[in-house]
Order: C-alpha cells, then sequence, then structure tokens
C-alpha cells in the first residue's frame, strides 16, 4: 500500500471500496460502487483535462495521444471494473514544467488481474505498439506505455510506468517512487517518514473514523505550495 510504503507524499488520495465494490451479480457483471461510478463519469474527464480524441472536448481529434493520454485510457478502463480500493499519491512536481508527479496503486479483480498480465505479455504487434518491457524491480518486470510513435517517453514525468503485483495495479509517471514501491530500501521503524508511520496522520484518521467507501485526502499543504511556486505553469 502507498500509505505503508511511499515516503512524506505531498498529496496523499484514498478511496476506498465498500461492500458494493467488488461484488458480481448473477450473471456474472461487476457491481458497480462508487469508486467505479466516480471513474465513469464524463465530468472526470474536465478534473484531468481531455485528452486527443476524448468525445466532447475541444482538443484536436487528429492529434496522436500521448503515452499519459493511453495511460489514462488504459487506467480508466481498469478501475472501473476493479474493487474500488484506490490510492493516488502526489510524490513531487517537474520544476518550471508544473508536470505532477503521481504514483498510483489499485486492486483489480481477479479476473481483470489476469487479463492486464496478458496483455503486457502478449507478443503480438498491436500489443508491441502500445507496452514494453521496462526494467525489474524487486524481483518484478515493469512496463512502459508507448506512445503514438511507438517510443517511450523520456522527459521529466512523462515515462508511465506500470506493475501488476498480485492483483495490484501500479501506475506511476515517477521512476523513483515505482522503485521505492517495488524495491523499498531497508529501514528502520523510526526513519521511516511513510504515512502509516506519521502520528499526524495517524491521529487525523482516527479522528476522523473513516469508514469503508469513504474518500480520505491528506495534503502536505506547505510543501505542495512551496513547490507549486516555482512552477511556471501552475499544476
Amino acid at each position: 500500500r502507498l500509505v505503508d510504503l511511499i515516503e512524506s507524499p505531498m498529496l496523499y488520495v484514498s478511496l476506498e471500496g465498500d461492500a458494493a465494490g467488488g461484488k458480481r451479480a448473477a450473471a456474472g457483471a461487476v457491481v458497480a460502487g462508487p469508486v467505479q461510478r466516480l471513474l465513469a463519469d464524463p465530468a472526470f474527464d474536465a478534473l484531468l483535462g481531455p485528452c486527443a480524441g476524448t468525445p466532447g472536448s475541444n482538443a484536436d481529434a487528429s492529434a496522436a495521444p500521448s503515452a499519459a493520454g493511453r495511460a489514462l485510457t488504459l487506467v480508466r478502463g481498469v478501475l472501473a471494473r476493479s474493487y474500488g480500493d484506490l490510492e493516488i499519491a502526489l510524490t513531487g512536481v517537474v520544476p518550471a514544467a508544473g508536470q505532477p508527479l503521481l504514483v498510483l496503486r489499485a486492486r483489480l479483480l481477479g479476473d481483470e488481474a489476469e487479463r492486464l498480465k496478458g496483455l503486457f505479455e502478449a507478443t503480438s504487434p498491436e500489443t508491441q505498439k502500445l507496452v514494453a518491457p521496462h526494467r525489474v524491480l524487486g524481483g518484478k518486470q515493469t512496463y512502459t506505455l508507448l506512445g503514438a510513435d511507438g517510443r517511450a517517453a523520456i522527459g521529466p514525468g512523462e515515462l508511465v510506468e506500470l506493475a501488476l503485483v498480485g492483483t495490484d495495479l501500479m501506475v506511476a509517471n515517477d521512476t523513483t517512487a515505482m522503485q521505492e514501491l517495488l524495491q523499498p530500501a531497508q529501514r528502520t521503524t523510526t526513519s521511516r517518514r511513510v504515512l502509516s508511520a506519521d502520528p499526524r496522520f495517524l491521529s487525523l484518521k482516527k479522528r476522523l473514523e473513516v469508514p469503508p467507501g469513504s474518500l480520505l485526502v491528506y495534503g502536505d499543504w506547505q510543501r505542495l505550495g512551496q513547490r507549486l511556486q516555482t512552477s511556471s505553469k501552475g499544476m
């Protein structure tokens, strides 16, 4: 879990699934919980920014989607059929560019995880235009999403990396954070700066008494504000 592994995030969002989030109807269809309904809502496009070719957007439909645009499409499609257990951490902001560095973890339904694993490992020409093996961290193979030109982005915050750990899908445009997740350094309990070991975070969460199905947002507003002030474009 990101709350246990990511060091000092600037922003942490947890959208916990409720009992309905991972259930299946008698016909085998997934019963949509609040997380799935949120991800499927077209208004979510306005929050994340319209991608090229997104229905109803003013973006140039002829423009080739970027790796980040492909990542958004893939992640939303998968998460709409997930258990609804979702975490997002903002680990930083690229100076001057204002590009947020994000890490996402989502717990998938078992068959969805197998389907995605098959997609990653497929050797068909169509699949090889979408994803490519990137590196091995902690014994886990990671993959990078390719742009329309068949290449992975190389700029800060532009390379999108994915990995499957059991039924958990990890997505990040922060290569250091992905390594922190899959190959964490050995640290003593007292040296950990993760939220699950932060007395302030634990105290606030206890006071809120967050039940399953709730949206929890925690931000280090002082650090985040200082970082955003160094950006010329904002985030």
